[in-house]
């Protein structure tokens, strides 16, 4: 069973975008917490509904239009010594390859409570999900526009970057913000994270519920 929680509030590798000043959205009406969303593997992803704020289910993910983010697993061949394969996490929209919907998204170099408005300059940068040069996923935040964690190799843990925000458009074009919180399953009373379970994921968002009005005010 997931969990969310709604608060009222005013994503060692490459950069993320930088933002621009040419303010036309304004974010700031609700705030949701999302606690321990799965990932998925290679193969089957787990999927979220920024519309219903929960996971769905998902038949065919290249046609369904219900569903805005996918999280699953991205695994690279090695081309030196040590293991065969690396595995990263992968967070997919609903465009592009991976989706038939007008999904996309983009990481920004922006602290999450400071991005309070979307600018026709982050628009114009969304991208969507494709494919690299050997055929295997690249989504459009999180590999295309930029990473949102790092990899410690000695304690072997991965750290999501506060300092990374992602701008999602929705699959039916709608915008969210979302801030990665915490890889591994995070207790949502103590708030303490179980390193001894990698494979979960929460975050918190602030969605455009209404697609016909640019005012995300809390009021």
């Amino acid at each position: 069973m997931y969990k969310v929680i709604t608060v009222i509030s005013a994503l060692i590798l490459i950069s993320c975008e930088s933002t621009g000043s040419d303010d036309t959205l304004s974010f700031g009406k609700k705030e949701n917490v999302f606690y321990n969303i799965e990932r998925g593997d290679t193969l089957n992803y787990s999927y979220f509904s920024f519309a219903t704020g929960d996971t769905i289910q998902v038949t065919n993910p290249k046609t369904d239009t219900n569903w805005d983010l996918a999280f699953g697993l991205i695994q690279k061949e090695n081309p030196g010594p040590g293991p065969q394969f690396f595995d990263y996490w992968g967070i997919y929209t609903n465009g592009g390859v991976s989706g038939n919907a007008n999904g996309g998204g983009i990481c920004l170099d922006t602290l999450y409570g400071d991005l309070n408005t979307i600018t026709a300059e982050i628009k114009d940068a969304i991208v969507t999900d494709s494919l690299d040069t050997d055929g295997d996923p690249y989504p459009a935040v999180g590999t295309k526009s930029g990473s949102w964690y790092s990899y410690n190799p000695d304690s072997h843990q991965n750290t999501p970057d506060v300092k990374h925000t992602f701008i999602i458009r929705t699959a039916d074009g709608r915008y969210a913000k979302v801030q990665i919180l915490e890889m591994y399953y995070l207790d949502e009373a103590s708030q303490q994270i179980d390193l001894n379970q990698p494979n979960y994921l929460s975050f918190r968002y602030t969605f455009q519920e209404d697609p016909n009005s640019d005012d995300l005010s809390s009021n």
